[in-house]
């Protein structure tokens, strides 16, 4: 066994260990490398963002608030063009969406910022889209009864209508139990398997973008590389 090998733990506890990856970014460091990589790589579009929020359910712990449906941790996310995950964050339950825009998008995994930003009526604030503006963020939403005075054109309500991909990533990362409900009485553990939900999304799609590779056999041992399609 080499050195390294050597260096790994017998023994993995994990909620011990995903608060200091929080705490020191290195979490946030793997997934900004690999959005970075698939944004080179034309697989992740920032030209075109959606936002919204949902809940966990919780009963204990810091970041809980009460909801209507009782104590509950708020989860943001930002999805791209193709539902994958440009941000997630973590808040208390019963603070306002679009109080928590800022949030995720200052925790992005991305170094370039979103061009279009597409929410539902609940970001329809001209105090939000004048703050976004000065980013360079343009945000589209449907008008709210009694909200700002301009009229949504047909751009809007086109782009308000693929906004179901954030809603599908959503589903991706609420397929993880830990995510579904809130069971961390810290927040920087629920925040980790957020963003490990994140991860393993992010990975699929670079796995599944690998081409095939040939390999031709000089021995039963040694394979020798012919030809690999990856871009």
């Amino acid at each position: 066994m080499d050195g390294h090998a050597q260096q790994v733990p017998t023994v993995f506890n994990v909620l011990s260990t995903i608060p200091g990856w929080v705490e020191d970014e290195v979490l946030q460091r793997v997934l900004q490398a690999l959005a970075d990589d698939l944004v080179e790589r034309g697989k992740l579009d920032l030209t075109e963002t959606f936002i919204d929020g949902t809940h966990a359910g919780a009963k204990r712990g810091a970041v809980v608030g009460k909801t209507r449906r009782g104590a509950a941790t708020k989860l943001m996310a930002i999805a791209d063009r193709s539902g994958l995950p440009v941000s997630a964050t973590i808040a208390s339950g019963e603070r306002h969406k679009v109080r928590l825009v800022q949030q995720p998008l200052d925790a992005r995994f991305t170094d370039e910022a979103p061009g279009r930003l597409i929410g539902d009526r609940a970001y329809d604030s001209a105090a939000l889209e004048e703050e976004l503006a000065d980013q360079g963020i343009e945000v589209f939403c449907p008008v709210r009864r009694g909200g700002s005075a301009r009229r949504p054109d047909g751009r809007v309500l086109r782009r308000y209508k693929r906004r179901w991909k954030v809603e599908r990533l959503f589903a991706w990362l609420l397929r993880n139990r830990r995510l579904t409900e809130r069971y961390e009485r810290k927040a920087a553990n629920y925040l980790g398997f957020v963003l490990l939900g994140c991860l393993k999304i992010l990975l699929k799609t670079i796995y599944e973008m690998r081409s095939r590779v040939e390999f031709r056999f000089v021995d039963s041992k040694q394979p020798r590389l012919l030809q690999s399609a990856e871009p």
